[in-house]
């Protein structure tokens, strides 16, 4: 299960990392051009949305079951050690803070009236989602499928 797991968190912290890119493209791209937000614009947010949901409940429950998680603080020494840290500690948090700026960024469309509004407030908020998940993704695994 553990396996399962991972390969599913590293699969999809691929496709998370693209579509907020695309999105956050989209956004600049928009908001320079003073376009429409049109059909593309509101799916690709609704993506970015969805896939960054799915890879927190996926990472949420490997946190609990992986020795990296949870379990790490079985041992005192979690804190000191700064590759134990990392995963027991700031990856989780500064992601589900990605996370939750992400779901602000994506609920706060809808209120937003104008279409430069709209690209700016995304932009903002996806923006930075994905920077703090870009700051947290464990770079030298992240090419290489966890066995």
């Amino acid at each position: 299960m553990l396996v399962g797991l991972q390969h599913t968190h590293w699969l999809l912290a691929a496709l998370v990392l693209i579509v907020l890119s695309v999105t956050v493209l989209s956004m600049v791209i928009g908001l320079g051009m003073k376009a429409k937000f049109n059909n593309f614009a509101n799916r690709v947010t609704l993506f970015s949305l969805i896939l960054a949901h799915l890879q927190f409940v996926v990472g949420l429950v490997l946190y609990f079951v992986s020795p990296l998680g949870m379990k790490a603080f079985e041992n005192p020494d979690v804190m000191s050690n700064a590759a134990s840290r990392f995963y027991a500690v700031e990856h989780i948090a500064i992601n589900i803070i990605a996370i939750i700026l992400i779901t602000v960024g994506r609920s706060g469309l809808k209120r937003k009236t104008t279409d430069n509004a709209k690209f700016r407030h995304g932009l903002i908020f996806f923006g930075l989602g994905l920077v703090l998940i870009m700051s947290r993704v464990p770079w030298e695994r992240l090419f290489t499928l966890p066995f």
